[in-house]
Parts: C-alpha cells; sequence; structure tokens
C-alpha cells in the first residue's frame, strides 16, 4: 500500500484483538507513504496483541520481509494490552521499518511495553543476519506505561522477546529513551546492533 503522501485522521477505538490501521500484516505486505492523525484506542484487554499507529500485528511468512517506509505517527495512542507503538505494536516476522516517525504520545497505562516505533518483538524467525532493522527512524512522541520501570519502554522498541534474533538500529532519534527498554534476545545468542545515535 502507497499512501502517496496523504494524511489520513482517524478515530479508531475497539476491543478487537489488534488495533491499528492495518490491524494484521504479513511479512510480504509493504506500506509507505502516509501520516496518521487523530486517536487509536483499545478498549479492552482480553487477549489483545496489541494497539499500534499503523499496524497491530505482523505475522511471519518463511523467507519474506515486510517493510515499512516513511511513515509518520501523529495520532495518540491509549492502549490497554500488553503492547502500544507508534508505528508497529505486535512484531513475529521479518521487517524493515525505515525513515518512520512517532510524533503521538503513546499512553498505555496497563500495558507492560510501549515503543515508539515497536512495541514488542518476538516469536520470529531466528539466527538470521539482519533480519529486523530499523534504520532512519525517530520518536518525539512521549511514551507511558503500567510500570515506572522504564526498561519497559524504548524510543525504538520497548521489548525483544527471548530469541536468538539479530537486529539492526541506525540512525535514529530517541526522545531521551534507551532504544531498547527490555531486551532478552542477547541472552538467548541473539545480537543488537546499533550506530549512528542522534
Amino acid at each position: 500500500f502507497d499512501g502517496d503522501n496523504h494524511t489520513i485522521n482517524a478515530t479508531l477505538s475497539s476491543s478487537d484483538k489488534s488495533i491499528a490501521l492495518f490491524s494484521y500484516i504479513t511479512s510480504e505486505a509493504s506500506i509507505s507513504n502516509l501520516t496518521l492523525t487523530g486517536s487509536v484506542k483499545c478498549t479492552s484487554s482480553a487477549n489483545n496483541l496489541g494497539c499500534g499507529g499503523f499496524v497491530g500485528n505482523l505475522a511471519n511468512i518463511s523467507g519474506k520481509t515486510a517493510k515499512l517506509t516513511n511513515l509518520v505517527n501523529e495520532a495518540s495512542i491509549t492502549g490497554n494490552t500488553q503492547r502500544a507503538a507508534g508505528i508497529l505494536s505486535y512484531c513475529q516476522g521479518r521487517i524493515i521499518i525505515s525513515n518512520c516517525v512517532n510524533r503521538g504520545a503513546i499512553k498505555s497505562p496497563s500495558s507492560l511495553y510501549v515503543g515508539g516505533i515497536m512495541g514488542t518483538l518476538v516469536s520470529a524467525p531466528t539466527n538470521i543476519v539482519d533480519a529486523f532493522q530499523i534504520l532512519e527512524c525517530s520518536n518525539y512522541g512521549t511514551l507511558t506505561c503500567s510500570t515506572k520501570d522504564t526498561a519497559r519502554k524504548g524510543g525504538m522498541i520497548g521489548y525483544t522477546g527471548a530469541g536468538a534474533f539479530h537486529i539492526v538500529i541506525s540512525h535514529y532519534e530517541l526522545g531521551g529513551y534507551d532504544a531498547v527498554g527490555l531486551d532478552q534476545v542477547t541472552a538467548k545468542g541473539g545480537s543488537i546492533k546499533i550506530t549512528d545515535l542522534r
């Protein structure tokens, strides 16, 4: 989907499993050139994957890599789930996120993990070099979650699940937060390569 640099002003409020402009995509998808304003709100905490600006849940298809490019979230995100994020809430597949910006406030009083760009990375392909890349992205929004533990909030990613994932984060601005909140990747033989902090 190419948004052709348009802006969508949306008011999304739902108790569905994934809440976002695109609630569910696979790793074959490509979304680009779009700005989101307005608000996204999850109204139920039951079995939810998350609340995101553009994508709620990314599911894996072997050998495929999703691309999210030139996306700007200015919408407020109010989660009632385990994770919330400005661009992608719940990632289970290979992805390249590039030139994306979150400017919206992400307020999720009952969420455990909040990320400016991505909420949670779990259950994804392991031991693949550069399978997950966040390039030239920035977070300027405030991040609020259910715990005062800042390790659960990340300017780029809120939480990386236990697995041998290999993540590249390059050329980014964090808005005063760490790049990754809670990291369980490196302990499982994975890696997070962070370069060119701005």
